[in-house]
């Protein structure tokens, strides 16, 4: 499974170890589905972590997940009117890398919902929608999600 993640589910992830951001990218950092990235991501992403990522534990593991993450050359932006222009490049990598979502926080980019057939969801959301994909024999990381949010 491929998908795109925005910057701010990054950051997030390192705000708490339990928390969805935080499952997402351990997601990623496990194999279980592909980051995409694309150049202009990867250097918002960087520019961003730079200056508000301090724990070096934390460090660690984004640098595990880029290096594992694919990079792409994104397709231009066909859609409507964004409220920030700045989100266009998640989507355009969406798009070109045919990604399963787009993984994201991002009020603007959220109210898009669906791109081209390719969904834009908050963290927590991906985290069900990735459960219902899981094959009926494999529901041992669903259950401990279940744990630690309580359903």
């Amino acid at each position: 499974m491929r998908i795109v993640i925005d910057t701010n589910v990054l950051i997030d992830g390192g705000a708490g170890f339990f928390g969805p951001a935080r499952q997402v990218l351990d997601l990623c950092l496990q194999n279980k589905v592909t980051p995409i990235l694309s150049q202009e991501i990867t250097d918002e992403n960087w520019h961003i972590i730079e200056k508000l990522v301090k724990d070096e534990k934390y460090l660690k593991d984004l640098e595990n997940y880029f290096s594992q993450a694919e990079i792409i050359e994104p397709l231009p932006y066909v859609g409507g009117y964004l409220d920030d222009p700045d989100d266009e490049k998640f989507l355009e990598a969406a798009l070109a890398a045919e990604a399963e979502a787009v993984v994201t926080s991002d009020n603007h980019l959220l109210s898009v919902v669906n791109y081209h057939g390719v969904p834009v969801m908050k963290p927590q959301d991906f985290l069900y929608w990735y459960k219902e994909k899981l094959p009926q024999n494999n529901l041992e990381w669903y259950d401990q999600a279940k744990k630690w949010f309580g359903v």
